[in-house]
């Protein structure tokens, strides 16, 4: 009888051991209603950037030249230019003023209009002839949607 006494202790303890590593095998997985940490193991922490502290994606913005417009209107666009940190590079020694001026636009904070076109922000500017030489000129009211007229002269740009 000791025997089977025994026999019923061995298996009543390794019936209990067994249970309770289940219980404490299964509290240790996530339930449901629990939330789990997802970490990403393929970057190294300084690669990974916080998105709230990215900057809103920037429009494209397109530099027309147009001829000199005497009065508020202008009859022609010359040129387009979709490289705009190019086009200013050779004017910011001769005219800093312009050039911030331009950039302001691009951005979209400009006092005046500035047109936010679909492909993004087009700036309009022109060349002035001065006593003093060759000028250019960014002009709050010379921004309108001139690509848009019929009347304007585009044969420059949309070949």
């Amino acid at each position: 009888m000791a025997i089977g006494t025994s026999k019923m202790l061995l298996f009543g303890a390794s019936v209990a051991s067994t249970g309770g590593g289940m219980a404490a095998g299964s509290s240790m997985l996530p339930s449901s209603k629990e939330e789990r940490e997802v970490k990403l193991t393929s970057a190294s922490p300084k690669e990974l950037e916080d998105i709230s502290t990215l900057p809103p994606e920037s429009k494209k913005c397109i530099l027309y030249v147009t001829n000199e417009a005497a009065t508020s209107n202008i009859t022609k666009i010359l040129s387009r230019h979709e490289n705009v940190q190019e086009f200013l590079e050779t004017k910011k020694t001769s005219d800093p003023v312009f050039v911030k001026d331009v950039e302001t636009a691009c951005l979209g904070k400009a006092k005046g209009k500035f047109v936010d076109a679909e492909e993004g922000i087009n700036v309009y500017v022109y060349e002035k002839n001065t006593n003093a030489g060759k000028k250019w000129i960014y002009s709050e009211r010379l921004q309108k949607d001139w690509m848009r007229m019929k009347s304007i002269n585009k044969d420059a740009v949309t070949q």
